[in-house]
This record gives C-alpha cells, sequence and structure tokens, in this order.
C-alpha cells in the first residue's frame, strides 16, 4: 500500500476504501456470479 499524505487523504471521497474492498471481492470465486452486481457497487475506476 502506497503511503498518503495527510491532506491527499482528506481530499480523496470516503468511498475508496469501499473500491478497494470491492475490487478484493471481485477477484475471488463470486468473479462469475455476482461481476455484473459489484461492477454496479463499485465506482467505475481505471487505474
Amino acid at each position: 500500500m502506497k503511503k498518503i499524505s495527510r491532506r491527499e487523504r482528506r481530499a480523496r471521497p470516503r468511498r475508496a476504501s469501499g473500491w478497494k474492498s470491492c475490487m478484493k471481492r471481485r477477484g475471488r470465486r463470486e468473479r462469475r456470479v455476482r461481476l455484473r452486481r459489484t461492477s454496479a457497487l463499485c465506482p467505475q475506476r481505471t487505474s
């Protein structure tokens, strides 16, 4: 995990943490079944 400054962290929306957990879930066995639902849950981001 990259260390980020306090100012940057405050600027970022709270949903960033949710996005990470979402990506984690996406890689597991639910890949085929809940892919559609998870993509809807996560904010669309291409990094």
